[in-house]
């Protein structure tokens, strides 16, 4: 009991704070992160704690409320992600939780409670109290959590065979290829008078059907996404926009826990995620940033991580630091090459056990890295370009990523040995094309290879939202009825 009172009454509650961190990342995260991981983090947290401690305990009256201070930083310090798509959850605030307002609140927050905190004379005796129970039990909540996710993976693991709704079905390996903004053939014959049928045979002497009269359901990627990998529309989204971070929450929240994935997994797939989104055990692959793995799953939802992953990019958008622009577009060439090469490498006839592989490759999407002929012609995107000269070097981009798919394809079904089934989507049409109508910009490309075709996809017309009920209803007899083909405008 004495024990017990020592700790409920002691400073140390950003210890347990940390370990709470440590484990709900975890938690996540389970069998994609070692020990050795968990207790790197731990201990340079602990250091990190333990400097704000002896820093604030400098100037402040009381330890006990130098230790409530180094709390209060911990919490805005390592939940900085948590909090911020926390606030994103609420209309009323959400606009809050956009990086330009959030990053200088979180400094405020930091900055008024160090003054607070230092000017209170009386130990914070409740408070610590307080904190050393709530952290506790959130703890207590996640060891809880684990520990029931380790026995759920080890059942799973055990009845994998018996979980897969369909036993009878063939299960071949299915790679889903998305071109970003890459203009369907009716949008590039109408804004650009450019005819694509040169691609469009390619393909079909590849085996692949081309679905003629096809849309996407929305004209931003993180929507499109969304609605297609949850094979439905975005309830109550608000304007579709990039600066709607509500809606922005509701979509990456669909992405992260999205039915296509788990409907493979039902079925025994293997999921490999080379996109920018995180997939609910399946984090984000070969990402423009830093690359989600082994400790980054855990301390990207940190501020220091935040700080470095954006900074970059304010400072090119809104600094115009054109050296920190020209260093990011790099590194998206560099990051399409290496999901190109990661996806051949692991390509291979199917096995025991299928894959299910998301490939988000940035092309034709800006910055227009290369002309039709494959000359690097980076360094004028960082000019002032007028629409004109915009659209001659998107048109050119995409005469150059139809060479590079190509060829890429051929080699995909060369190592699959024409078994695996291929999915060529783009998430919508050219952006600039709203400036002429908001349903052009919907014009979106689609085509499909099935080694085994039972004629699913030989529509007239279809939009993004129906691609995987099409799919699985043809490959697991899933009965999943077709929503109403529209287009979200607004």
């Amino acid at each position: 009991m004495k024990f017990i009172k020592g700790i409920i009454n002691s400073r140390w509650h950003f210890i347990w704070l940390i370990l709470f961190f440590i484990l709900h990342g975890y938690a996540g995260y389970i069998g994609l992160l070692s020990f050795t991981d968990l207790l790197v983090l731990f201990v340079e947290y602990c250091v990190l704690a333990a400097v704000i401690y002896l820093l604030s305990k400098r100037f402040f009256k009381e330890a006990l409320n130098a230790a409530v201070y180094t709390s209060l930083f911990m919490l805005v310090f390592l939940f900085f992600e948590d909090l911020r798509i926390f606030t994103a959850k609420w209309k009323w605030i959400a606009p809050v939780s956009a990086l330009k307002f959030y990053f200088p609140l979180s400094f405020t927050i930091l900055i008024i409670g160090f003054f607070v905190f230092k000017r209170i004379s009386t130990p914070l005796k409740r408070l610590t109290v307080f904190l050393n129970i709530i952290f506790l039990v959130y703890l207590l909540i996640d060891v809880v959590d684990i520990s029931s996710k380790l026995v759920s993976a080890s059942e799973k693991k055990n009845n994998e065979n018996a979980t897969a709704s369909c036993d009878t079905c063939a299960k071949p390996s299915v790679y889903f290829i998305l071109l970003d903004e890459y203009f369907g053939s009716k949008g590039l014959k109408e804004y650009f008078n450019y005819d694509n049928s040169c691609f469009e045979n390619k393909l079909k002497q590849n085996g692949f059907t081309i679905i003629t009269n096809t849309k996407s359901n929305y004209h931003y990627t993180v929507f499109s996404m969304a609605s297609i990998l949850s094979m439905d529309y975005i309830k109550d989204m608000g304007e579709q926009t990039v600066y709607n971070q509500y809606g922005y929450y509701k979509a990456t929240l669909g992405i992260r826990q999205n039915e296509v994935c788990k409907i493979f997994e039902k079925q025994g797939y293997d999921i490999v995620n080379y996109s920018d989104f995180d997939m609910e055990g399946h984090p984000a692959g070969q990402g423009y940033h830093l690359l989600p793995s082994g400790q980054a799953l855990i301390s990207n939802r940190t501020m220091y991580y935040q700080v470095k992953k954006n900074l970059p990019y304010f400072l090119a958008r809104y600094a115009k630091f054109t050296g920190m622009a020209n260093e990011l577009a790099e590194r998206y060439i560099e990051i399409n090459e290496q999901r190109l090469n990661k996806t051949l490498e692991e390509a291979k006839p199917n096995t025991q056990k299928p894959s299910f592989t998301y490939l988000h490759l940035n092309m034709p999407h800006v910055p227009y890295a290369y002309d039709s002929s494959g000359n690097k012609v980076l360094a004028k995107w960082f000019g002032n370009l007028t629409l004109k000269q915009k659209d001659e070097m998107y048109l050119q981009y995409l005469i150059y990523t139809n060479k590079k798919i190509a060829g890429f394809i051929d080699s995909l079904q060369t190592k699959t040995d024409h078994k695996a089934i291929i999915i060529l989507l783009s998430d919508h049409g050219y952006r600039e094309a709203l400036n002429k109508t908001l349903a052009l910009a919907h014009e979106n490309f689609f085509a499909v290879y099935e080694p085994q075709s039972k004629g699913a996809f030989q529509k007239d017309s279809i939009t993004s939202v129906n691609t995987f009920r099409i799919l699985l209803n043809d490959l697991f007899k899933e009965n999943l009825p077709l929503v109403k083909d529209s287009l979200v405008l607004k």
